[in-house]
């Protein structure tokens, strides 16, 4: 992504080069910026569109290089559910408090 961001660029598969004017970012929750190699590379890239969003609950380093952080609830404040985590485990829980503040659930920034 962030060499697309920076040469304007990008492989498509069965299609060769394409040249792209990336202007936005957009980030579900995740660490982008500190979870992947070329930190710095990446941080070019967030300063060079013109609009990031992030979903977050907490500050991580692609939150900061973020225009707008959009509070999202964590597992305690979302209606409980059940996951398999494989097929000898499910994992059961329940809302165990109200969101915090103006936090939404993905579904509702959605």
């Amino acid at each position: 992504m962030f060499d697309a961001v920076l040469k304007g660029k990008f492989l498509q598969k069965g299609e060769g080069e394409r040249k792209v004017n990336i202007q936005f970012i957009y980030h579900n929750y995740n660490a982008v910026l500190q979870t992947r190699s070329n930190i710095m590379r990446g941080i070019e890239a967030h300063r060079k569109v013109e609009f990031v969003v992030t979903n977050a609950y907490a500050l991580t380093t692609t939150a900061k290089y973020s225009d707008i952080v959009l509070p999202v609830t964590t597992e305690w404040e979302r209606p409980g559910t059940v996951k398999a985590g494989n097929r000898e485990i499910l994992i059961a829980w329940s809302k165990i408090i109200d969101p915090l503040y103006e936090s939404k659930s993905d579904q509702q920034i959605a």
